[in-house]
Parts: C-alpha cells; structure tokens; sequence
C-alpha cells in the first residue's frame, strides 16, 4: 500500500470534512498488495484515488449517476499530444492539459478543490 493514503484520508476527513462523507480503503485484484482509496462525498458521488510506487496517479470523480460526467485526473502517458499530466474533463474522450504537483498529497488538494469549485457551481451537486 502506497504510504500517501494515510495522509490522503487523514485530510480528506478533517480538511474537506464539507465534502467528504467517507473514506475507504479497497484492496484491489490486480496485484498482491495494490490498494486504491475510495472518497465518498455529501452530495452522493464518489472519488476514487490510485497511486502507484514509480509516482503514477490516478483521482477519478465518479458523477454518472448525479450529471452524467466523470472527471480524472491522472499522469500516465497515453495521451502523448496533451502532456503528460491531464483531465479527463467530463467525458473520457475529452481530455485536456491540467497540471498538477508531482507529489500525490499536493495533488489531491488541487483535486479537491477543483471538485469544491464544481460542486459551488453545479445547481445538480
């Protein structure tokens, strides 16, 4: 398990306690000792947060079921023509630049206040 989702939990909880409901840790089948952090928020959609040991990391804001978008942050390297960390901005298909730290803890306060910008914004949230 990736030592960052301990602080990740801890701040969700205390810091974005107006956002977060929960936090749960969900071991993951993909490989012995993978584990991804699942965010539940107030407004009923959830976060899901992968981080891996060679700096690789994934937040996806799961809203299908309240608007119809998801939103994911990540920094692997399929979308060479964009850069290497980007949005999957509503839709899977329409991705877009957004940097973010390389550090996960740092990068996940940047998500959260994105979503915290969203959420203000969406008369849906």
């Amino acid at each position: 398990m990736h030592p960052a989702y301990e602080q990740i939990q801890a701040l969700a909880l205390k810091d974005y306690s107006h956002l977060v409901q929960n936090v749960t840790l969900i071991q993951t089948r993909r490989s012995h000792g993978s584990a991804k952090l699942r965010l539940y928020f107030l407004e009923g959609s959830f976060m899901d947060v992968f981080l891996t040991s060679s700096g690789k990391y994934c937040f996806h804001w799961e809203r299908r079921k309240i608007t119809g978008m998801i939103y994911r942050f990540d920094n692997a390297p399929h979308h060479p023509h964009i850069g290497l960390q980007h949005l999957h901005d509503g839709l899977e298909e329409q991705v877009v630049s957004y940097p973010l730290s390389f550090d996960p803890v740092e990068a996940f306060k940047q998500v959260l206040e994105y979503i915290q910008r969203i959420l203000r914004s969406s008369p849906t949230s």
